[in-house]
């Protein structure tokens, strides 16, 4: 049994199937591209951003740890007088570490 082209359709015919499913499929291709990198760019700068937020909490949050120690140590040594300042200060040393 041989199968014959001419019988189903004819070669021009066959011609303008393909090179419209061609345009299609390249086309489809592109737009679907252009869509998935625009979602992708937009997926990065909302991780950019809230990865710049996460930082700027952080060092907000180290910044007020500083302050705090730096707060702490004033008021030692306002409370302080000369023979236990050293005292008072090694065990502020020693608080601060064990939090």
């Amino acid at each position: 049994m041989k199968f014959r082209l001419k019988k189903i359709t004819s070669r021009r015919a066959f011609l303008i199937y393909v090179a419209v499913s061609i345009f299609l499929t390249v086309s489809s291709v592109y737009i679907l591209s252009n869509l998935i990198t625009d979602i992708t760019e937009t997926a990065n700068k909302d991780k950019a951003r809230r990865n710049s937020i996460q930082k700027r909490e952080l060092m907000s949050r180290e910044f007020s740890r500083f302050l705090e120690q730096e707060n702490r140590i004033k008021h030692v040594v306002e409370i302080s007088n000369k023979s236990n300042l050293a005292t008072n200060i090694k065990l502020l040393s020693q608080f601060s570490l064990s939090i």
